[in-house]
């Protein structure tokens, strides 16, 4: 457990500190208007960072290698989050089974966030179902995980 959340906290602090330097540059340098609680949408994206970091992991005990679960990650996951989560085509708009899938990710969860701060001026309890459904995501990526590990374990 120790090195689990060891290593996840370490990839979690360094993708929270990237979405910081984003978001400082968005506002100061591009001048883009937030509305809404920016407190809030930071706290999000450390959930957000905790999720995709233990999903990493997750991936990770299935193979052997790092660039392994690089590409895996990549192909399986990040690919149909972009198309399902809302940044093409706005969730509402797809068919049932494509929000079924949209479901299926944490990037659906935290896009919501990120348009709910920035541009409908909302926090705090508008934003309760995405951080509900983020942790949902990163407690349950740790366990299935953790899991897994021990079971690797001589």
């Amino acid at each position: 457990l120790e090195f689990l959340l060891g290593k996840q906290a370490s990839y979690a602090a360094l993708g929270l500190l990237q979405f910081v330097v984003l978001l400082a540059l968005a506002l100061t340098v591009f001048r883009a208007p937030a509305r809404g609680d920016v407190t809030a949408l930071v706290a999000l994206a450390f959930l957000y960072a905790w999720a995709l970091t233990g999903l990493g992991i997750l991936v990770a005990s299935f193979v052997g290698s790092q660039i392994q679960a690089l590409l895996i990650t990549m192909i399986v996951t990040m690919l149909p989050a972009w198309v399902f989560s809302g940044v093409f085509t706005p969730v509402t708009s797809m068919s049932g089974p494509a929000q079924a899938i949209a479901a299926a990710f944490p990037t659906t969860y935290f896009l919501d966030a990120c348009v709910a701060v920035m541009t409908k001026g909302l926090g705090g309890g508008a934003l309760a179902g995405d951080a509900l459904a983020l942790g949902a995501f990163a407690l349950g990526f740790d366990l299935l995980a953790l899991a897994l590990l021990k079971e690797q374990a001589p």
